[in-house]
């Protein structure tokens, strides 16, 4: 309950019997307090599931106290299914609406991008004691969270828009139902559906936050929100049949860690011992396959295994990967704006990239000429990271020698590694997976092919990855720092004994595993002795 010093009445029984008099001059409250307060008021109830027809799958808060996620499996339909469950606010629609209404007008008067909830929360207070019918705790809380929801959110969409386990979010056209990817339960439909005017209104809404410019006169537009999600929006029904459509890849604020993927079994210890060995060893590595695999959320973890201090430039098109160094420098590209304004392309910041000395390069996705480029940085000592779509490495190579990239194939085995990411069906539905992991040997004139080393590979038979040969790039990192052979293999092996030994012990928070990895650089011995490893090489 809300806790005030001068008395011991509670904070709402203060507001609802000073509504119409003076300022109570009550401090802003602390949100955790909003939340215990919706959750004793028992402002939302799961419903109770038919048993012979419903099998509860996950539950979890999306707005403490206010909103939850109910996911479930329908025997009838024999479809999994995700319901949003908040408040109803049916009987109070004209008071919203009016309150709305009223608030709207004052926050366009404030700057609201810092503090936005404690000025949305001064100017609800503000509008509601004028309210002349009774205002009880259930009520207030609900026009809260409506009225904020609405206000500083997205509407209908916001919930979703809070769930961390959500990675895709479809609005198919006008009162068609929501569907979501998540990430535990995968493709789901949900319970909540958008009018004409209501979805035409949140596509102008989420637009307008992202400083796009969308009408019926051109109905299309993509954009990046202000979260960093990446949505894409038609208006109308000139272009989609169905009505306004929105689609969201979503962004997580908390970048996935190294652990979280071998915890989700992506790939296993030793194959991201592998990567962590080669990045610090300033190694070229391609992530390939399809569209959604999580090829830039891999490349992401594997960037936390630079080593500390060196220099990176990262290149984008969208501003999606987060690296833990001060010595970087983040660059994205840039259309066309305004007449006497130049686009910058990733050709462009790959040039520029290059006169900044970087040691590590990472760009987002190769798409065209600034390929060659990049090979050729790859040649003169500027190690790569970098993501490619295509299905196979024997596709990644013909997608790279041929337009619009075309890198020369004697350039090619500058690459050191590629990996291949792919969906992969199982019990438990679709995974995402490091499907293998290939080595680039050398070019060879006579057949005009290029040589590689199949090192990983996943199993569907076993469900278990496995290793089908010796490395080649270990060899040369072992020829090259003058270390024996079975001495780098130990390193692989202490490495991997390490990041499961982080699993754990439940090491996956970003800021644990950079610390982690940070340790391993300076101070070896002391995380070994921590974990209780024994160095094997």
């Amino acid at each position: 309950m809300f806790r005030q010093k001068e008395t011991e009445k509670g904070y709402f029984e203060r507001i609802k019997n000073k509504f119409r008099g003076e300022d109570p001059e009550i401090e802003y409250p602390d949100f955790e307090e909003i939340e215990e307060e919706a959750i004793n008021n028992d402002l939302i109830q799961l419903p109770q599931l038919e048993e012979d027809r419903y099998t509860k799958l996950d539950s979890y808060w999306l707005y403490k106290g206010f909103s939850k996620a109910l996911i479930y499996y329908d025997e009838f339909e024999e479809n999994s299914e995700y319901r949003v469950i908040d408040p109803k606010i049916d009987e109070y629609l004209d008071l919203k609406n009016g309150l709305r209404k009223e608030l709207k007008n004052k926050l366009l008067k404030v700057d609201i991008k810092e503090n936005k909830e404690k000025l949305f929360y001064n100017n609800f207070k503000k509008v509601i004691r004028r309210v002349k019918e009774p205002i009880e705790i259930p009520k207030f809380l609900k026009l809260y969270y409506h009225l904020k929801r609405d206000l500083l959110g997205y509407g209908g969409l916001q919930p979703f828009i809070e769930d961390n386990y959500l990675e895709d979010i479809s609005i198919n056209g006008v009162n068609i139902p929501l569907f979501v990817y998540h990430q535990r339960h995968q493709d789901l439909e949900t319970n909540v559906k958008f009018g004409k005017e209501e979805l035409e209104s949140l596509v102008m809404n989420v637009a307008e936050r992202s400083d796009k410019r969308i009408n019926f006169a051109r109905p299309m537009a993509e954009a990046t929100m202000p979260d960093g999600s990446r949505a894409q929006m038609s208006l109308g029904d000139e272009v989609t049949i169905r009505g306004s459509t929105i689609t969201i890849r979503k962004f997580s604020e908390v970048p996935i860690t190294p652990t979280d993927l071998i915890s989700w079994e992506t790939l296993s210890p030793e194959m991201m011992a592998y990567l962590w060995f080669l990045a610090e060893n300033e190694r070229n590595i391609m992530i390939v396959g399809g569209t959604a695999t999580g090829k830039t959320t891999t490349l992401n973890a594997m960037t936390l295994f630079i080593p500390w201090g060196a220099k990176v430039v990262t290149i984008e098109d969208t501003h999606e990967l987060r690296l833990p160094f001060d010595n970087w420098v983040p660059s994205v590209t840039r259309p066309q704006q305004g007449v006497e304004a130049e686009d910058i392309d990733m050709y462009d910041l790959l040039r520029g990239a290059l006169r900044q000395r970087p040691e590590y390069i990472i760009v987002g996705e190769i798409r065209g000429k600034e390929a060659v480029t990049l090979f050729q940085a790859m040649s003169t000592g500027h190690t790569s990271f970098s993501t490619l779509h295509a299905p196979t490495v024997e596709r990644t190579i013909n997608r790279l020698e041929n337009p619009p990239i075309e890198v020369p194939k004697s350039m090619i085995p500058t690459l050191d590694a590629i990996v291949v990411q792919s969906f992969v069906r199982g019990k438990e539905g679709k995974k995402r997976k490091v499907k293998e992991i290939q080595e680039i040997g050398n070019y060879n004139t006579e057949t005009n092919s290029i040589q590689t080393n199949l090192l990983f590979r996943w199993n569907s038979n076993k469900n278990s990855f496995e290793k089908l040969s010796n490395s080649i790039n270990l060899k040369l990192i072992s020829d090259e720092t003058g270390t024996s052979y079975s001495k780098v293999k130990s390193e692989i092996q202490n490495r991997s004994k390490i990041l499961s030994k982080m699993i754990e012990n439940d090491v996956r928070r970003y800021k644990d595993v950079v610390k982690s990895i940070k340790r391993f650089q300076k101070r070896k011995q002391e995380l070994y002795n921590e974990l209780g490893i024994k160095d094997e090489s």
